[in-house]
């Protein structure tokens, strides 16, 4: 079993404007399963940064020092830009919609929407001829990896808890639809907080 109990921003860590009501209240969460086995997870939203490994490892112990002192060190800390490798599966899956680019004048962008049966989803933008992946996308790649991981690790016999702020529930219930449309079969549990 895997716990993903922390979605951290990058630039909250600099800042110093980590959320540690919402760190104890994942943690709390946790306590409360009384669990056994399981494997836990912090990811770092890191999209906007080049960070090298040094920084990386820094930005690491710092969570989990914090953590720890907040009652319970993650098992593993992962940052988001890590799973660009698997964007092969984002682009085979996206193959599959309907995609509709819209121009954003204001933020001067383009955007390129996939249409499930229920959402309007955005997966990645152009800007200044660069192309970025948004939360949707980022979320969908760690789902899938944190799917395949557990299935290396406990074989058949595992699921994913996804222990998130309440503000992330249509992020997650969007790439659940495309994930379900694509005949990937998860076992998602999901604890929200507000």
């Amino acid at each position: 079993m895997i716990i993903e109990f922390g979605h951290v921003y990058y630039e909250n860590i600099i800042n110093k404007k980590l959320n540690i009501d919402d760190i104890k209240k994942e943690i709390k969460i946790i306590e409360n399963l009384k669990l056994k086995k399981y494997t836990s997870v912090v990811l770092i939203d890191d999209k906007n940064y080049n960070l090298d490994l040094y920084e990386k490892k820094k930005v690491e112990n710092q969570i989990k020092l914090l953590y720890s002192n907040l009652g319970h060190c993650p098992d593993y800390v992962y940052f988001e830009k890590e799973f660009y490798f698997l964007e092969k599966i984002i682009n085979t899956i996206i193959e599959r919609y309907e995609i509709k680019r819209e121009y954003f004048k204001k933020e001067n962008k383009y955007v390129y929407f996939l249409y499930t049966k229920n959402y309007k989803i955005p997966i990645y933008f152009i800007k200044e001829n660069n192309k970025y992946y948004t939360c949707q996308s980022l979320a969908l790649l760690w789902s899938i990896y944190k799917h395949k991981k557990a299935t290396e690790y406990y074989l058949n016999d595992f699921k994913v808890i996804n222990i998130l702020n309440l503000k992330y529930k249509k992020v997650e219930d969007q790439i659940n639809e495309i994930l379900l449309e694509n005949d990937f079969i998860f076992k998602n549990e999901y604890y929200y907080y507000d």
